[in-house]
């Protein structure tokens, strides 16, 4: 055997493990560039895991506050409509209003003429307790300024005071002219239906009735002695008993 062929077998051998070496470095270097792709899909498949619960997260609180919005905006509907129904309400109220108050406004002077005629029929007591009350009223009801609101409750002020004395009794002490001298009395007042009068000794008495320009007195002395018995009776100074006294109807 010549020495090449000698040689020949390790140098098929050298050239198989050259080729094997060659191939197990391309095979570990696939290897890890595909464990490097693996690594780089794992990371990335779980940032993307991340964010996808951090994503649904975020719709979840996006729903949630779309709910609060989409209610708030609901309310805010009905609120303005509510809204603009009592805007339209108070309108016709302000309406209302203001078509009563030019009514009243057209009306409150004869209301003003009648009561001031009413006063002129009142008896003197009473007219004293509606002094502060009728110096409000207005001498020209047609060129006053006051306002409509509180000449109306001058009127009505003026009323309630007439009513009340008109559903009581009322006894007062007052001055009373006889002929050309005065005398204190004491008068029982029948609201405005009439009155009776006498002083302390009963020497001087009468009755009274509303007239056409004021209250007129009535001597009667036939009477006196009832009429003091019905004031003393009244007033507690004697026992009370049935008294036969006249009356005036008109």
């Amino acid at each position: 055997m010549s020495a090449l062929q000698k040689l020949l077998p390790l140098v098929l051998l050298s050239v198989v493990t050259c080729v094997h070496a060659s191939e197990i470095r391309d095979t570990q270097d696939e290897l890890i560039a595909w464990v490097d792709a693996e690594k780089v899909i794992s990371e990335t498949k779980a940032d993307w895991m991340a964010e996808k619960e951090i994503v649904t997260d975020l719709i979840k609180l996006l729903e949630v506050e779309k709910e609060k919005y989409v209610t708030n905006i609901e309310k805010l509907e009905d609120s303005s409509d509510a809204t603009d129904q009592m805007r339209t309400e108070l309108n016709a109220d302000k309406e209302r209003l203001v078509a009563a108050t030019e009514a009243l406004e057209s009306y409150i002077p004869s209301l003003e003429a009648k009561v001031k005629a009413l006063l002129m029929k009142l008896p003197k007591p009473l007219l004293e307790e509606l002094d502060p009350l009728s110096r409000r009223l207005p001498e020209d009801a047609t060129a006053s300024r006051l306002p409509v609101s509180q000449r109306l409750l001058t009127v009505v002020g003026i009323l309630n005071k007439v009513d009340k004395f008109n559903t009581g009794i009322t006894i007062k002490s007052e001055i009373r002219s006889v002929g050309g001298s005065s005398s204190e009395v004491t008068t029982l007042y029948f609201g405005l239906a009439g009155a009776y009068f006498s002083n302390e000794s009963g020497s001087y008495a009468g009755t009274g009735a509303p007239g056409s320009d004021g209250w007129e007195w009535t001597e009667n002395q036939d009477k006196s002695d009832q009429i003091l018995a019905l004031i003393k009776s009244y007033s507690g100074a004697r026992e009370a008993k049935f008294v036969e006294l006249p009356v005036s109807v008109r």
